[in-house]
């Protein structure tokens, strides 16, 4: 509702309509101007029409609430959780809100209109704030909130649970109702998981709705959801951070990202509350449906441009399997700025789809070998790989690219003459005495600069075709084909201490890694913040051997060691006498 004139006038949107005592089989309805419940056939049309009006119309805007049943009842004082379509909530504390038999005016009432056949006996009207309490229309305060905790149906004494480890790699087991009356003051963690674990009430579920019929094939999101978060040295590979500005940046594009033409979201929600046309996209809760549904019926758009399927959300998706459709000719996968969702993928069948370019951003997937449709171009943007067995093959066309930028990558295969660019990117096959392959391209050009490769690039006899790198950190051996084309320069390689050792192009200004110490990592486990991180057990010369005196591989764009270099010559410069500086690492 906005406010014109020192009056109110209120927009209808929605109600939740119930029958008895229960609020928990409440349904959702959405209404129209007049009042009336919006058919199934209008509601997206209606969510464009509010999403526009949030828009572009009045900035006065509050949420009103009033309380309307057919015979004279009170509504007592409740807390009320008001979610949007982002994913948002207010807690509204809402007071006591009695009908007092006051008949609604019918229609055509410019301030609150109700389009019903008997108008409801109507309460006065409360305004919900930003933190949930309600005032009258005059402003006056008639319930003050207490927090945006979620409320408990029934009575209960105040809990406060005891934390405790717990260790939960298992999958749970049946209920005890012995073990959860002893672990009802608890909170089970645990930390290297990253899971919790408490007994109580079950969560309320969400109302349905809008929808008069609820589709055979709709899934109801969960009404507890987690958004995994983990940390890095720098920003790269799937993190929600923005990605959209660092790309323009970096010169990787130089516009704005594409439309969806497909929205994937498994909690239901949108990344944001008031875009028009998300509600003219089609949504599904699987990356299987929105593709499922591309190949079925392509819109028009998607046959001349190409499909754009975007993740709205930070949600985990299983039992995901790549089908590629065959009749577009450009695709996009890609998470919505600052979002990541994460992919646990099963194995697919083998595909006869043929692009002219294939995008993945943003996304972090894994559990199986992943094998790409035939690309003219290939660009693999702010992705994390999250298990090293999910080797990554790349059927590329004569004279075809593929850019990995910002990514965190298992083992790359090219097949094809084509060009594989690496950019400020991990490619990490797996730590070990017997490195596997990195980097398999027979035919291939590899292009890479400020990465770091653990695994070998090449294997012997198998080497890729030309390497040209600058400023990388190849943990484990080289094998190339062509020693006379390419070059490797600003470097640090391992050659290896028995044979096969490594076949390396021109060389300039390079760093042979000791044999008996070899690059020694903070951590290999990618979901590590430490991963690939150098530690001071490494030789010295890793740290300054990039052009500008940086360290090599993917951290070179960080410039660590020069900022610690210009802060070391600081501190000896103003540092008074007397006084002893030190720099202390916390890792």
């Amino acid at each position: 509702m906005g406010h014109d004139d020192l009056t109110f006038r209120y927009r209808p949107v929605g109600r939740l309509h119930w029958l008895g005592s229960d609020p928990s089989t409440a349904r959702w309805e959405l209404l129209d101007d007049a009042g009336a419940i919006v058919a199934d056939a209008n509601v997206g049309a209606r969510l464009q029409a509010l999403a526009a009006f949030r828009r572009q119309g009045p900035t006065n805007l509050v949420l009103g609430v009033r309380f309307e049943c057919e015979i004279n009842a009170t509504f007592m004082a409740a807390e009320v959780s008001w979610p949007t379509d982002d994913g948002s909530a207010v807690l509204a504390y809402l007071p006591e809100l009695p009908n007092d038999g006051n008949l609604d005016s019918p229609p055509p009432d410019p301030f609150w209109p109700t389009n019903t056949t008997s108008p409801p006996l109507v309460s006065n009207v409360v305004h919900v704030s930003d933190n949930g309490s309600s005032h009258d229309p005059n402003g006056a305060l008639v319930r003050l909130a207490e927090g945006q905790v979620a409320p408990l149906r029934g009575p209960v004494a105040q809990l406060r649970r005891r934390v405790k480890w717990q260790d939960l790699s298992q999958p749970p087991p049946a209920p005890n109702p012995a073990a959860l009356a002893l672990a009802e003051h608890c909170l089970g963690v645990d930390v290297e998981l990253g899971r919790f674990a408490f007994s109580g009430e079950a969560p309320q579920p969400w109302p349905p709705g809008p929808f008069a019929a609820t589709a055979s094939d709709f899934v109801p999101p969960p009404n507890v959801t987690v958004a995994f978060e983990d940390a890095y040295s720098a920003h790269v590979g799937a993190r929600p951070l923005p990605r959209d500005i660092v790309l323009l940046q970096i010169g990787q594009t130089t516009s704005a990202p594409p439309p969806a033409t497909r929205l994937v979201s498994r909690s239901g929600t949108a990344h944001t509350s008031f875009d028009q046309a998300l509600y003219q996209t089609p949504r599904y809760t699987t990356l299987n449906d929105a593709l499922a549904a591309i190949a079925a019926t392509p819109s028009p758009a998607e046959l001349a441009a190409g499909a754009v399927v975007q993740f709205e959300d930070d949600a985990t998706y299983l039992g995901e399997t790549l089908t590629w459709p065959s009749n577009i000719t450009q695709l996009m996968i890609r998470a919505v700025d600052s979002r990541r969702p994460i992919l646990q993928l099963a194995p697919g069948a083998a595909t006869t789809a043929i692009y002219s370019s294939l995008t993945l951003e943003g996304l972090a997937f894994g559990g199986t070998p992943v094998t790409l449709p035939q690309c003219q171009q290939v660009d693999i943007q702010f992705c994390t790989v999250t298990t090293t067995n999910a080797a990554l093959t790349i059927p590329l066309a004569a004279e075809g690219k593929c850019r990995v930028v910002r990514s965190i990558t298992a083992e790359l295969s090219v097949t094809g003459a084509a060009t594989l660019e690496i950019r400020d990117s991990v490619v990490d096959a797996g730590a070990s005495s017997t490195p596997p392959a990195a980097v398999r391209g027979p035919n291939a050009l590899v292009d890479a600069e400020r990465s770091t490769f653990i695994g070998t690039v090449g294997v012997d006899g198998d080497g890729i075709r030309i390497l040209e790198a600058s400023e990388c950190l190849f943990a484990d051996p080289v094998f190339v084909v062509d020693r006379f084309e390419g070059c490797i320069r600003f470097s640090a390689i391992r050659i290896g201490a028995v044979e096969p050792k490594a076949v390396l192009p021109r060389r300039h200004e390079i760093f042979l890694i000791p044999e008996d110490s070899g690059a020694r990592f903070l951590s290999t486990d990618r979901l590590d913040p430490e991963h690939v991180r150098l530690s001071d057990d490494s030789p010295a010369r890793l740290r300054s051997r990039g052009e500008d005196g940086s360290e090599v591989g993917v951290f070179n764009h960080v410039q660590l060691t020069r900022r610690l270099n210009a802060l070391e010559h600081r501190l000896s410069e103003s540092t008074p006498a007397g006084l002893v500086w030190a720099l202390l690492k916390v890792n």
